[in-house]
Order: structure tokens, then sequence, then C-alpha cells
């Protein structure tokens, strides 16, 4: 089933995952306990309501779907962890889906939104943290690096507008130096503007461009303008 999802969120271009770390806490076998199993699924129904989030997938979701088939083979809580567990040993999937006293879950989001995934995690984190406080045996984490997006990209892609006022900053700064050493006659500051007129002008032209054809702010176009300068 997992696979089939990712496959399908690969043909969808969604391959970015909020990685979530689930924990029981003082429960000794956390999904065998209903307590922890509803918890959870309120949890997963929370999730799906992230602004960007697409499929949010969990051996959670499996377990409510053995409960609740309609072709006459629904079976009790305990059975459908029994099952569920036995189907992802069976394909490989036991590492992905549980692990000592909690269960992952996994937010898929939109692969070519940086800032969009980031904003995700904010929400989810936030969503975690209520659940936290209503429930006292639970902890949340969020863990490991988004699968084609590090840290780097998203603070880059979140301080891009940053990123391009220290650049012009830096080559006004220069410009203005230059201006002082090479000709002392004409005001340095004045100097230093009048060159980086040309710089000015093409940061706005594609800034321009960017929000005519609404090219999105990700790990590509948010280092765009200072490699254009």
């Amino acid at each position: 089933n997992v696979k089939t999802m990712l496959n399908r969120m690969a043909k969808l271009g969604r391959l970015d995952e909020i990685p979530i770390y689930f924990e029981g806490g003082s429960f000794e076998d956390p999904l065998r306990n209903e307590e922890f199993f509803h918890t959870a699924k309120a949890f997963l129904e929370k999730l799906q309501q992230v602004k960007g989030a697409g499929a949010v997938f969990s051996i959670v979701s499996q377990i409510d779907y053995e409960m609740h088939r309609t072709d006459g083979l629904a079976v009790s809580f305990p059975e459908a962890v029994k099952l569920t567990r036995f189907g992802a040993k069976e394909s490989g999937l036991a590492n992905w889906t549980e692990w000592k006293n909690g269960i992952f879950m996994w937010v898929d989001h939109p692969m070519d939104n940086a800032v969009g995934i980031d904003a995700a995690t904010r929400q989810v984190e936030k969503i975690a943290k209520a659940f936290q406080n209503e429930n006292q045996w639970l902890t949340v984490s969020l863990f490991g690096n988004n699968l084609h997006y590090a840290p780097l990209a998203l603070i880059t892609a979140g301080q891009a507008p940053w990123v391009l006022v220290t650049s012009l900053l830096a080559i006004f700064l220069y410009y203005a130096w230059m201006t002082h050493r090479e000709c002392p006659s004409l005001p340095a500051l004045k100097g230093g503007f009048v060159i980086a007129q040309p710089f000015l002008f093409v940061s706005a032209v594609v800034i321009v461009v960017m929000a005519v054809f609404g090219i999105p702010l990700n790990i590509a176009t948010a280092v765009i303008i200072p490699v254009v300068i």
C-alpha cells in the first residue's frame, strides 16, 4: 500500500515528506492500546487539514481500514493490529511503520515549494504541541531531512529577499570603494549608486518576470537573483 502511494505521488510530482514519530510514552505496546490508536487517528485527521499537504499515511490508517471493511472481512481491533503488522512485515515495510513504542507518520507535500513545506512543517509542529498538551503520555517528534529539500534550501528560500538586499548592498559598497580609490574627485557614495544601476535594473526585471509568470520560490529560484547579478 505504501509503495503504491509513493509511486502515485511520484507521478503527481509530490515526493517531499514531513516525517513524524508518534510515541506512546509509558504504553508497553501502544499500537494495541485503543486510547493510543484513537489519539493517533485524530492526529492523522488534523494532519490532513494542513495547507498544501497531500497524502497522509500511517499504519493507523490500515488498521482502521481492516476494522471497517465493507466486504464482510472486517475484524476486531486486536485482530486488525495483528493483520496489519503481518502485512507490514511480509512487504518489508515494518521498519517504516513502527519502532520501539511509537509509530511513524508521513505527510506528503509538493516537491516544488520549499517555502510551502516549511510553513506546513511549522503547522504540523503546532498540531503536535496541542496534542501533547492534551495527552501527557504522548510525545510527537519531527525528524530527519525532507526527501528533496535540505534545511539549507528552506532557509535560502525563506531569506530570498534578504539575499537580494545584501547582494545589492555589497555591490554598492564595493563600487563606492572603487570610486573613492580610482576617482577621488567624485563623491564615493554617488559613484557607487550610479554604477550599481544596471544591477538594480536586472533585479527588477527578474522579480517582475517571476511575478508575471507565477514562477514559484523554491530551491532553484530562491537564489536566481544573486546568480543573475
